[in-house]
């Protein structure tokens, strides 16, 4: 009877102690789960690998970075180039090449030159430097003011001598070097240094340049045919090999020469003879003419003839 009456109570017990205790809606009663954390944030940089910079123009970028709570990211930039600057609180960079930061000092030529930076991230709950990356920046050459400056046209006479001087103006580089070309420049010499930047052209137009009964290039200047003119060109380089042109407008004004005669010795009266009188174009352009102004003689027989030779500008009268 003793253990008969345990039993009963055990299961009163387990009737009072029910696991699935029902409320109004019907629904199984659950524990409220805990509230879920997020995980620490990791130690990490956002920065790209390379930056592209010109000569002259400013360019600042944000580099971002996170450590885990509760420390603060705190960020060094090591090997600044000259003139560039980081910000530690705003994690900015800046920089404003110069004009010689995209150039190589052992080889103008090459424009483009490339630096690095090197960046350290740490927690401010440590001293210790948790990340490390290093960073590229490459400036490109942006060329300065390059110009040659002098007159844009002028006049010279056939035969003259002229000098034509002109300025190299380059704020890349100031006193040179400068290689210097010239096309189209009728009878000029290689231009002559004056100074640094400074230089002049000495040329002499030959007799041959202006052709008579050409079309006249120089309108309404000069009457047909004794006016002429070139499109002259400058070009000149750099020690950075850049390139700048000038066209100079030369108009070249014909002098004529007086063609020589070539007179026969005296001839005797009363004798059959024949002689000639010749003459060529001192200036290469035609046959002259001649013409005999005297009396043609009263007796006997008199016959003349002219014979042009107009690819060899010369005329024979017979």
């Amino acid at each position: 009877m003793k253990y008969f009456s345990l039993l009963v109570l055990l299961s009163f017990l387990s009737c009072e102690s029910d696991p699935y205790p029902e409320f109004g809606s019907g629904d199984v009663a659950k524990k409220p789960r805990r509230e879920t954390m997020p995980p620490p944030a990791p130690i990490g940089l956002i920065v790209e690998g390379k930056y592209n910079f010109i000569e002259g123009v400013r360019r600042d970028f944000q580099i971002k970075a996170s450590v885990p709570a509760p420390g603060i990211p705190e960020i060094e930039v090591e090997d600044l180039p000259a003139g560039a600057s980081f910000n530690p609180e705003t994690f900015t960079f800046s920089w404003l090449p110069g004009y010689f930061d995209g150039n190589d000092p052992n080889d103008p030529t090459i424009k483009s030159r490339d630096y690095s930076i090197g960046i350290y991230l740490r927690s401010s709950l440590g001293n210790i430097k948790a990340l490390y990356q290093r960073v590229y920046l490459t400036v490109l050459d942006s060329p300065q003011s390059f110009k040659v400056e002098g007159a844009s046209s002028f006049t010279v006479i056939e035969g003259r001598t002229r000098v034509y001087k002109f300025e190299i103006i380059n704020e890349d580089f100031k006193n040179g070097p400068f290689s210097i070309n010239v096309e189209n420049w009728p009878g000029a010499s290689h231009p002559k240094v004056i100074e640094d930047n400074k230089f002049e052209i000495s040329f002499s137009p030959s007799h041959y340049d202006v052709l008579l009964n050409k079309r006249n290039d120089c309108r309404n200047d000069y009457p047909r045919g004794t006016c002429t003119k070139f499109t002259a060109k400058i070009i000149v380089y750099n020690a950075a090999n850049h390139r700048v042109e000038k066209d100079v407008l030369i108009k070249i004004v014909d002098e004529r020469l007086t063609p020589p005669l070539i007179l026969p010795t005296i001839e005797e009266q009363g004798l059959d003879t024949s002689f000639q009188i010749s003459s060529y174009d001192l200036n290469r352009e035609v046959a002259p003419i001649i013409r005999l102004q005297s009396a043609i003689p009263q007796y006997g027989e008199f016959r003349q003839e002219l014979i042009e030779n107009k690819e060899a500008h010369s005329s024979v009268l017979n």
